[in-house]
């Protein structure tokens, strides 16, 4: 039997990151997976689950070794995620949002404080947070509206984000916010480090989703929040790349969600595989013909409830297949 594409992947690791991935694929198994449902059906953080992750270091899986991270290859860390979601897809969502937004520390925290932060989120678990969504700013991140404000003892923040992942267990928070409205867009942005118990900040509402209930997804509310000139990140004005670094990050490692499927459908067809029932295997796959597309675009106003037009089309062997 062919290598599957997970098993090619695992095996251009090397040893030794083969057998994180290995590690971490035991453990989702054994400690994750029985408490998954739980998880979903009460929409509780998994706080006791997000400990053991991070004992087993896998919130510095993308800091450098000397930050005290584990600076694990990006194939890797695909690998421990999708292992993560195979068991549960919140779990896997608030691992990894908190694997990416410690990155920002690591990169662009002022010397005098860096190791600080870091200390927090890898030796003590508080937990990092990147806030830049706002209720006018979503795909446009440009145009959000949290300022920050320059004084002589360093800023005051003001505003307000919401969806933001962990947001209610939060410890520390990379908060976007406009510095400069009247500079260019690549300069009116810049990134600020908040502490949870900052006075002027409040943790508003979380949302109650459909799914992957686990991971909250929160309000922040910023209040005349007064952070000193440390807590900057990186220079003035230098927001909008620290927050394309953070999202192309993201782009690359951070798809659990559609890992949770792709590892579904590994272990059905492994159990189909092992029942002997090769069916599924040979169910061709569906694809949508180019016949049937005009009915769909043609512009047809139905009545609310109404079965969705269909079309048919002539198979290559001359059978007529409804679509």
């Amino acid at each position: 039997m062919a290598a599957s594409s997970y098993q090619i992947a695992l095996e251009s690791l090397s040893p030794e990151h083969q057998e994180v991935v290995k590690l971490v694929g035991r453990h989702a198994s054994e400690r994750i997976a029985p408490l998954a449902a739980d998880v979903d059906a009460t929409g509780e953080f998994p706080a006791e689950l997000y400990k053991q992750c991070h004992e087993l270091g896998l919130i510095g899986l993308l800091v450098p070794e000397e930050d005290g991270g584990v600076a694990a290859p990006l194939l890797a860390v695909c690998l421990i995620y999708e292992e993560l979601a195979r068991a549960s897809a919140a779990l896997a969502v608030v691992v990894s949002n908190s694997v990416e937004s410690v990155v920002p520390l690591a990169r662009f925290a002022n010397a005098a404080v860096r190791t600080e932060f870091l200390e927090r989120v890898l030796v003590h678990g508080d937990i990092p947070c990147f806030a830049l969504t706002e209720p006018s700013a979503g795909s446009d991140a440009t145009a959000i509206t949290t300022r920050a404000t320059r004084t002589d003892a360093g800023w005051v923040l003001n505003g307000r984000k919401v969806f933001i992942t962990n947001g209610a267990r939060g410890g520390l928070f990379t908060v976007i916010a406009v510095t400069d409205p009247e500079a260019r867009k690549s300069r009116r942005l810049s990134a600020f480090v908040v502490d949870r118990n900052a006075e002027g900040f409040s943790i508003g509402a979380s949302e109650s989703t459909m799914g992957l209930r686990g991971s909250p997804l929160t309000e922040l509310i910023f209040d005349d929040v007064r952070l000193p000139e440390t807590s900057l990140l990186g220079e003035v004005g230098q927001g909008l790349p620290i927050m394309m670094d953070q999202l192309n990050e993201r782009g690359l490692v951070r798809r659990p969600s559609a890992l949770e499927f792709v590892s579904m459908r590994r272990r059905g067809l492994s159990r189909t595989r092992a029942s002997g029932d090769s069916s599924v295997t040979r169910s061709p796959t569906f694809r949508p013909s180019s016949s049937c597309w005009p009915t769909w675009r043609s512009g047809q106003r139905l009545p609310a409830g109404s079965p969705l037009p269909r079309g048919e089309r002539t198979t290559p062997a001359g059978q007529t297949r409804t679509c």
